[in-house]
């Protein structure tokens, strides 16, 4: 993302052999610790991963880790993203209020 996003990555899923390459990336803001945004791109050695992404409006959003989740496991290129997975948990349960 080159624009000024205000978002921090919190993992990838990434791929690349020659000059081919494919991202899946989560990212968080501080200021909305509720939610994660989220992209899937691709390209060649010509171009960089979510080059075309100009707002926050192009991203997928999630409000839950269940919505998060589901978005991962939605990505099927047969990466291993339990890492990712794992910090989308621990994202969200951090997030969590405790109660009184």
């Amino acid at each position: 993302v080159r624009w000024d996003s205000g978002l921090e990555i919190l993992g990838e899923l990434d791929w690349s052999e020659d000059y081919q390459w494919a991202v899946f990336t989560v990212w968080r803001d501080a200021s909305e610790p509720k939610v994660l945004y989220y992209n899937r791109d691709s390209g060649c050695s010509c171009n960089s991963p979510h080059d075309e992404i100009k707002s926050r409006d192009e991203l997928g959003v999630a409000y839950s880790a269940s919505e998060m989740l589901a978005a991962i496991d939605r990505e099927d290129w047969g990466w291993d993203a339990s890492d990712l997975k794992e910090k989308v948990r621990q994202h969200y349960r951090a997030k969590e209020t405790p109660t009184a």
